[in-house]
């Protein structure tokens, strides 16, 4: 039953979870530090040994060992199968369980949904390309012809069904009506949905094609500035985030996500550098928008105009945020002068100017004493009774104890109140296995901790690579990487499943891994040392084999010669 459901189907599963939420479904879970701990549910204990990753989507007990991805939790915590814990999970999400590909119509419906916005997206670069007009207009812009492939930025032709026309030859005409491409008339008659537009492709977080955004070239044209695709299978505005797909693959990321309003936002800061932003695509931030942005960072930075409106939104997003924050998270704001956007601060201003905009960013608490202060009296006990009130139901859903209780110290403060709260501490003193030094070993743990590392291809398909015990899985963990979008060390662990391999992978995840400042230079760097002890094997192996022969070859000398100079550089990388 297992190897009939499809492996699409089993990636999109752990990719649409979050081992956090669905454990605390069964368990009751707490953040200390950066990841959540429990009493182990399959071992009496009196102390926490059980940790659940939420960057990694991976559980561990340091007391009995147990662990595995939230399917392996559902499997061992309810005593059932691999593909009955798929049915539990699946349910859990609101998805259906394929059996087959091939009878399974949603399935299918939606790989056709997926290969026609594909096509279009297709479609939409080469008329863009043809298009001297359009791409003078991008010029203006400011956006680059990198910076247009980066985000597949295209234009739909001003047509009545231009589109249309070239995709009905190899798709029906109620799938491209599906995939949001087309309308339907009030005599019911089919036309482009997009027409005279610059096409910004939106994707999901695996890189997929879901939707588009368009704008008009021509401002004096009929219809919205703006125009994003209808609710679909694969669309809902209140889902995805534009630019999460390339925002994730960021180092700076993990740290800090900037949260902003438009495709042009978003585009012109990745071209000036600032490659960990996503857009709302001009719709309001949502709590969905909220825990994916939460789950490849630790900070969320909103963005926002100076004016009423910008304020306004700032408030949503600080109400949508607090069921959704955890401890270890932080929200900020950056409010700009009325009038401003990113996009129109870049090209004054520059990357350096944003820079320092982003250091001065409003922390949560500051935005919601000075939104208040602004509408109370203060300075009367009656003004303070309904801060305090106001504050104690903004905050009244947070899950995030630690944070609720210092925010409840902090903002009853700045008015005079003393609120007593106790501050929870937390120190789990745990027995972690240690990164080895075996570097074959230690770059397979960070590859899989860090799986977003970029990997030189060429030199892992050399020979002398081959040879090396532990660098046939390495390899294996590479391709799967780079054929796979928003890979996580639990994915990578699922794909070797039913592998030689999955034993060993298992004890792997146990390591600890200790924060890295640079992990690629700490993979690389063990990459480097792969390759120098190989090279050394080998000059040894080649040095004998010379001594021992009663006919010198020349030729070993100079392959003898060629490793030395290798091993004089020292980095190979």
């Amino acid at each position: 039953m297992a190897q009939r459901i499809p492996k699409e189907f089993i990636d999109l599963l752990l990719e649409k979870s979050n081992i956090v939420d669905v454990i605390n479904q069964f368990i009751k879970i707490d953040k200390k530090g950066n990841d959540y701990w429990a009493c182990c549910p399959f071992h009496t204990e009196k102390t926490s040994s059980f940790s659940v990753s939420e960057k990694k989507q991976f559980y561990y007990c340091f007391g009995c060992g147990a662990k595995g991805s939230a399917i392996n939790f559902i499997m061992d915590f309810n005593n059932v199968s691999y593909p009955e814990a798929i049915e539990i999970l699946a349910k859990q999400m609101g998805m259906e369980v394929p059996r087959d590909k091939s009878d399974n119509k949603e399935f299918i419906e939606i790989k056709k949904l997926q290969n026609v916005l594909e096509e279009a997206s297709k479609i939409f670069i080469k008329q863009l390309k043809d298009s001297d007009e359009v791409i003078n207009y991008l010029k203006k812009r400011g956006l680059s012809g990198e910076t247009a492939k980066i985000f597949n930025i295209g234009y739909s032709e001003n047509e009545f069904d231009s589109l249309k026309k070239n995709l009905l030859p190899n798709f029906s005409e109620e799938t491209v009506f599906d995939a949001g491409l087309i309308a339907k008339s009030d005599k019911k008659q089919t036309y482009d949905k997009f027409r005279g537009r610059v096409m910004f492709p939106i994707h999901n977080t695996s890189g997929n094609i879901v939707g588009f955004g368009g704008r008009l070239i021509n401002d004096e044209d009929k219809g919205p500035k703006y125009m994003n695709s209808p609710e679909t299978k694969l669309y809902s505005k209140k889902k995805v985030l534009y630019g999460m797909h390339l925002a994730r693959k960021n180092n700076e990321t993990n740290k800090l996500l900037y949260v902003v309003e438009g495709y042009m936002d978003a585009i012109t800061l990745y071209q000036a550098g600032i490659e960990n932003v996503v857009a709302t695509s001009g719709t309001s931030i949502t709590q969905e928008h909220l825990t994916q942005c939460f789950r490849h960072t630790n900070e969320i930075v909103f963005c926002f105009d100076g004016d009423l409106a910008g304020a306004k939104a700032a408030w949503r997003g600080v109400e949508n945020v607090m069921p959704i924050i955890r401890d270890g998270n932080a929200v900020s704001f950056i409010f700009l002068d009325e009038g401003q956007d990113p996009d129109s601060l870049i090209k004054s201003d520059g990357a350096k100017k944003w820079e320092s905009i982003s250091k001065k960013r409003v922390r949560i608490e500051e935005f919601i004493y000075k939104k208040l202060v602004e509408e109370l009296d203060i300075n009367s006990s009656a003004g303070k009774a309904q801060y305090i009130k106001e504050i104690n139901e903004l905050l009244k859903d947070m899950k995030a104890e630690i944070l609720k209780g210092i925010m409840l110290k902090d903002l009853a403060k700045r008015v005079g109140v003393e609120f007593k709260e106790e501050i929870k501490e937390f120190n789990p003193e745990k027995q972690k296995k240690s990164l080895k030094s075996n570097p074959v070993r230690s770059a397979i743990v960070i590859l899989m901790n860090y799986p977003n590392i970029i990997v030189n291809e060429t030199i892992i398909k050399e020979k002398l690579f081959l040879e090396i015990p532990g660098m046939e899985l390495l390899t294996k963990i590479i391709y799967f990487i780079k054929d796979n979008d928003n890979v996580t060390l639990a994915k990578i662990l699922e794909h070797f499943r039913d592998s030689d391999h999955f034993d060993h992978l298992s004890k792997l995840c146990e390591i600890e891994m200790p924060k890295l400042t640079d992990p690629q230079e700490e993979f690389n760097g063990y990459i480097n040392m792969i390759y120098k002890n190989q090279l050394e094997i080998t000059r040894n192996n080649l040095l004998e084999h010379y001594k021992n022969s009663e006919e010198q070859d020349d030729s070993i000398i100079l392959e003898i010669a060629k490793i030395d100079k290798l091993l004089r550089n020292h980095k190979f990388l």
